[in-house]
Formats: C-alpha cells, structure tokens, sequence
C-alpha cells in the first residue's frame, strides 16, 4: 500500500510493530506441536529461534515510548511475562521435559478472579486479606456450587435474584415485601426447573408448579402489591410464577434455612450440610404423595438452587459486613 501510494511512508513503521506483535503473541500462544505456524509450535528442543526471539523483544519492549511520557504497567507486565516464560522454559526443560505450551502460562484465569474479588468491593484494588477473604467465599458460593441435575440458564437474571434474596433476609421491611420475595425466588426456582427436558414434557409437573399469571406481572400476589414497586414485570419478561402448593414448599425451606444458617455457618462443607438438612425436612412431601415420579427430582434440584440462592445473600451480607468494620478500625 506504501509503494501504491495509498499509505504514507510511516505505515511501514507501524506494519512492522504490528507483524512483530502478532508473532510475539503467536510465540506466547503455543498449544500444539503439529500447529501449521511454527511461531506457534511449543518452546522446547530446537526452538532457539523463537528463543532468540523472546531475549530480543524484552529489550524491544522496553525501548518503547509513549507521548505521556509515562510508562504504562502494560509495558513492565510484558517485559516480565516474557523474562518468566523462559525462566519457566528452562526449569522444565532441565527437568526432562520435551515442550512447553505457553498459552498453558496464561494469566487471564487469576486475572479475571482479581476482577471479580475488586468488583465484590465495590471495585476496591487494595481489599485486605479479611476483606479478599470473604469476597472469595460469596463468589465460590455463587459460582462453584454446581450440580449435575440443573442445567445452566443462560436467560435467568441472577441479579435479580439476588437482589430479592436481600429483601427475603432484611428484617426491616414488611412480612408482606418479604414473601413477595420469597415468592419471586420461588418462581426462579420453577425456571430452573423447567430447563429439565423431564420435567418440561410433564403435565403433571406443570400443574405441580406453575400458577396463574397475571397481566403485567408474575410475581406480586396482587396488582396493587407494594413488591411491584420495587420489581416490575411485563408480557416480554417471560417469567414464570410458582403454584401456591410449590411456594408452600419453598417457604419450609427458608424457615429452616433461617433456624440453621448460623449454626453451620462457621464450618467447612456448609453448602452440604444445608442440603441434607432441608432434605431431612420433607417440606415436598405433598409433591410425593400427587406426583412421586418425578418429586425427588424437584426436591433435589429446589433444595441445590434454593441453598445456592441463600448463601449467596449470606455471604454478601458477611462481606459488606467485614468491610465496614474494616473501615469503622
């Protein structure tokens, strides 16, 4: 394009650091040994070219320049990631190993978990060790409790959910705005549930767990509720509302949730314990008795979700809690 006159001369300046870049990236990339590009082949034996290469671009890196006449962490980072990679290339090699995949050194995992624990903080960069701590355990309750039996719903709103979690544990709002809360998670619960192919082919299931909706919304209990101040639906939402018979089951399990929350609070293997208590409690017995072909699969699977909705709000709540002492010291 420079020679046809279409770019300016500087152009090549810029193609060279952009061809540069991308086989710097193409080195720090490696994930087979049979990949087309041998830029892109893993460190190991008879790599000394791209070895070369690495030596030369920590030094290239370091010679930029930038108009601020800053020096972006940017900069630095990469100077390092690419001081450790040969580091960690030598070590293994000496240890016998034939290769080293270098996208396998990615940093990306650690630093989107940092973004998520800043974020827990209201985007705090300095968080103490108490305050990481308890930001580390509300995500892994959040997001590392799984089972195998619900399917992941990419169209629920998880922070809707959330938020009505804290309306069901705030003590200083009415009963009424707390059940309505309580009966908007119910309905979350029946979504999840209807992701199962099972239970979505069931008629009898659909009774068990759906119930009338209303107009412009699904989850207050009348239309003049004061919930629908704070959450308001309409036909495009698409949401679904609990059976009063399915709530009913629902609201056993908060009660005994609340009467066990603090005991196993402190202890390892909470998410467990809860389930197998609120499972002693036999709060879908009436299911068993109208429905026992599938009632094991809605307990188990109401329980898991009802259990990970709960803890979650706990450990926000433990969270914020641990900060403001922080900042109260």
């Amino acid at each position: 394009m420079v020679s046809l006159k279409r770019l300016p001369a500087e152009a090549k300046d810029t193609a060279a650091f952009i061809a540069k870049i991308n086989r710097l990236f193409d080195v720090l990339n490696s994930r087979s040994a049979k990949d087309s590009n041998p830029w892109r082949r893993p460190l190991g034996t008879g790599s000394q070219k791209k070895e070369n290469f690495l030596v030369d671009c920590i030094s290239w890196v370091a010679g930029w320049q930038f108009r601020s006449g800053r020096t972006p962490p940017c900069q630095n980072g990469m100077r390092l990631s690419i001081k450790s990679i040969l580091l960690v290339h030598k070590r293994c090699t000496d240890a016998g190993m034939k290769y080293v995949c270098t996208a396998k050194l990615n940093q990306d995992c650690i630093e989107n978990l940092f973004s998520l624990v800043r974020g827990k903080g209201g985007h705090k960069y300095n968080p103490s060790a108490r305050e990481f701590t308890a930001a580390l355990r509300g995500l892994s309750q959040l997001t590392l409790v799984t089972t195998s039996l619900a399917l992941p719903p990419p169209t629920i709103e998880p922070m809707d959910v959330q938020l009505v979690a804290d309306i069901v544990e705030d003590k200083t709002v009415g009963d009424c705005i707390q059940e309505e809360g309580l009966f908007y998670v119910a309905g979350w619960v029946v979504r999840i549930l209807q992701q199962e192919e099972t239970v979505r082919v069931c008629p009898h299931c659909k009774v068990l767990l759906l119930g009338p909706t209303h107009k412009n919304h699904s989850y207050a209990s009348s239309e003049d509720h004061p919930f629908l101040a704070a959450k308001k639906y309409t036909l495009a939402a698409n949401l679904m509302r609990p059976s009063e018979e399915f709530f009913v089951c629902i609201q056993s399990l908060e009660e005994e949730f609340t009467r066990n929350i603090d005991t196993f609070w402190p202890h390892t293997n909470i998410t467990n314990n809860l389930e197998m208590t609120l499972g002693r409690l036999g709060a879908f017995n009436s299911l068993l008795s109208t429905h026992p072909e599938h009632a094991s699969l809605l307990e188990s699977i109401s329980i898991k979700k009802s259990v990970m909705c709960r803890l979650g709000n706990k450990s926000e709540e433990q969270g914020f809690e641990l900060q403001r002492k922080e900042n109260s010291s």
